[in-house]
């Protein structure tokens, strides 16, 4: 049972580099037909506040692209870390450029949140995830996995495998930062064999991402065949698998980040 309070936001689309951003992404979204198999995607957008009530666990899933380089530039942290605290509480998150997990969890009030940070810079695109510990149990250890790269060096999804304490239903929580330049069929094939190596059988999946793809690219058709519901948001998106179902979600202006951040909460 969670009270859900979303914001106003200005949809914009943003890269995760300097120079990559794009001016045509500024734009609205209409409903569209999910894509894949009994997939249900909720269009990220404007809802009205709403008290939920319902038996089942009720997880809220965020990802945050945290525009790094040009934070750290302009020593705007406590813009950034004002965002999170607003969308206080949640239970997974998954961060793109982001080179210090443990300094956001501890200077945004997200308390009694684990973390895994990955490899970092220069040679990788840090994506970073954290989870509730009063909600989860860690089953194994958190991993990463490269996926591909472009001139900013390596790009990874980043993995843990996590029990729910109450329901014990096993999830595979994972979270990427796809490369710029490349959203052909192989790199949808690429997140999708990284999610089945470390998927086990029962597992529900949750991918976060700042994919750099929209949803019409052959990767994210690939991949939305396989992660058929969710929430999207021209390129940022929590998506989940077909046995969890979305009830809530939508976006809320990210900004000093030149990304909304996303958000979904789902049955399991």
């Amino acid at each position: 049972m969670r009270a859900v309070l979303v914001f106003v936001g200005i949809l914009r689309l943003a890269a995760a580099e300097p120079g990559s951003c794009s001016a045509d992404g500024c734009q609205d979204l209409a409903a569209k037909k999910p894509r894949g198999r009994g997939g249900a995607f909720i269009q990220a957008k404007v809802h009205k506040a709403k008290v939920l009530h319902h038996a089942e666990p009720d997880v809220k899933v965020v990802s945050y692209n945290l525009y790094w380089w040009h934070v750290k530039k302009h020593d705007d942290w406590a813009g950034i870390q004002q965002r999170l605290k607003e969308q206080w509480p949640f239970d997974l998150i998954g961060f793109q450029e982001c080179e210090d997990v443990a300094s956001m969890v501890a200077k945004s009030g997200m308390q009694g949140m684990d973390f895994y940070q990955g490899p970092n810079k220069p040679d990788y695109n840090p994506a970073p995830i954290a989870w509730r510990k009063g909600l989860f149990q860690v089953l194994g250890h958190p991993g990463f996995e490269e996926i591909g790269s472009d001139i900013w060096g390596i790009r990874i999804l980043t993995y843990v495998r996590l029990q729910l304490l109450q329901s014990k239903r096993t999830v595979l929580f994972a979270n990427t930062h796809g490369p710029l330049g490349d959203c052909e069929e192989d790199q949808g094939k690429a997140w999708v064999k990284a999610l089945e190596g470390k998927r086990q059988r029962g597992d529900a999946v949750f991918l976060t991402g700042d994919f750099n793809c929209r949803e019409e690219t052959p990767a994210m058709r690939l991949l939305t065949g396989y992660l058929a519901n969710g929430i999207k948001d021209v390129i940022d998106h929590v998506l989940t698998d077909t046995t969890v179902r979305a009830h809530e979600g939508g976006r809320v202006e990210g900004y000093p980040s030149d990304h909304p951040l996303v958000w979904g909460s789902f049955f399991l």
